[in-house]
């Protein structure tokens, strides 16, 4: 079995920690800086990048200089492999944790960082194999139990995600990270409280964890906790100022309490951290349009369906800035789109029937009207509109107008008229 001595703290894929952080909530980000700082803070960024490939790139003649010496240097293989890992070069950093298991098959480490390129890779069941393997030869490997629960979560299946994390924080408690995880499981599985404890002990553990407080914030979000929820995602923008995401989920949490022009801002200052961060343009035009911004809600609307074409939720939202400029002709193509991407949409066909029939198409009107009761008896204006087209076809729309009625909706005087 091969032994390495010259290294104190095991290899540990840090990038599988933070790609975790995102992945659950489904969004990775990329943040940049604001622009009093932006050239300076590049060429930062850019310096400590190529001092970080020229590290790797030294491993990898040193490597592969030692492996020209003794081709069974099971070591020189492993951290070869891990060179050409952070290079990119995934396939040879497969083959050369390959090479090192087939000169000793008992080596754990290169299981564990051949597990970490797969996990990178997406493989999460190859990864899991290899992590367990990991773990059958070095039991008290918190970090193999750590990345195997990501690689878990990352398949959905949280709970045996958990029981990993369980175990890897009974070897190492005072992991912040590992708390972080865990929470994050228990958030998907709907047991929130237990997901606040988790981010809380991170937090105890290392209070610069500005990503337990994201996480925790969105927990609150998800209880209605707004006001929770903007203070920790305001204490990690503290921590992190770059933080295009947590801009993002503050200013949903701002949304959510109606503050809408503070939810704009936050959208805004994460669109100018990460322009390529698409997320806030679609709540942003929302948030315009609240406020009877229709043509910036618009503008908004357009950019959120330039990055994400199949969002049909952005052609409603923007057919219905279009009603409300009278542009009903615009506004019938968005919802046309909008339901050719979901037809199950029962408010669409209901605001396309308005549109319908303010351009004095009852016929059409009305289909619309019949479809959205259809898949949604309790739109209750949707009955008194029907009765309407209906009367305005020459039918009997009498009875769709009392319905509307009985159920609690406001009948107009000019709709009641239509029963005399």
């Amino acid at each position: 079995m091969t032994i390495e001595i010259e290294l104190t703290v095991k290899e540990k894929n840090y990038i599988m920690k933070y790609v975790f952080l995102f992945l659950l909530v489904g969004m990775i980000i990329s943040c940049g800086d604001d622009a009093t700082g932006e050239a300076n803070n590049d060429k930062k960024t850019e310096t400590a990048n190529a001092d970080h490939l020229n590290m790797y790139k030294d491993s990898l003649e040193f490597y592969t200089d030692l492996i020209e010496k003794d081709s069974n240097n099971t070591v020189a293989y492993n951290r070869r492999g891990i060179a050409y890992n952070e290079l990119g070069r995934y396939q040879e950093a497969i083959e050369d944790f390959n090479k090192a298991l087939r000169i000793d098959p008992d080596y754990d480490k290169p299981y564990y960082n051949r597990a970490n390129v797969y996990a990178g890779l997406g493989r999460f069941q190859d990864a899991i194999a290899d992590y367990t393997t990991s773990l059958s030869i070095d039991s008290d490997d918190s970090w193999s139990y750590d990345n195997r629960g990501i690689a878990y979560a990352s398949l959905g299946r949280h709970e045996e995600a958990i029981e990993d994390f369980n175990k890897s924080l009974s070897i190492d408690p005072e992991s912040s990270w590992t708390h972080n995880n865990r929470g994050l499981a228990y958030a998907n599985l709907g047991r929130h409280q237990e997901a606040i404890d988790d981010y809380t002990n991170a937090l105890s553990i290392d209070p610069r964890n500005a990503v337990a407080y994201n996480n925790r914030g969105l927990t609150y979000g998800d209880l209605g906790r707004n006001q929770d929820a903007i203070r920790d995602f305001t204490k990690a923008i503290s921590i992190e100022p770059e933080s295009a995401l947590a801009y993002y989920k503050r200013g949903f949490a701002y949304a959510m309490l109606y503050n809408f022009q503070e939810a704009i801002d936050d959208y805004t200052s994460a669109l100018g951290i990460d322009p390529a961060y698409y997320y806030p343009y679609y709540p942003r035009g929302l948030a315009y349009a609240l406020l009877g911004k229709y043509k910036v809600a618009i503008k908004d609307f357009n950019k959120a369906i330039e990055f994400s074409p199949d969002l049909a939720d952005a052609y409603k939202e923007r057919g219905n800035a279009y009603c409300d400029l009278g542009e009903y002709a615009e506004a019938l193509k968005d919802y046309t789109k909008a339901l050719e991407i979901n037809s199950s949409d029962a408010v669409v066909y209901f605001n396309r029937g308005v549109a319908y029939a303010t351009l004095i198409d009852f016929q059409e009107a009305l289909k619309d009207y019949n479809k959205a009761l259809e898949i949604d008896p309790d739109i209750l204006n949707a009955y008194a509109y029907r009765g309407v087209a209906k009367y305005m076809l020459g039918i009997d729309g009498c009875p769709d107008i009392k319905k509307a009625e009985s159920l609690g909706f406001t009948v107009t005087p000019a709709m009641k008229e239509i029963c005399n």
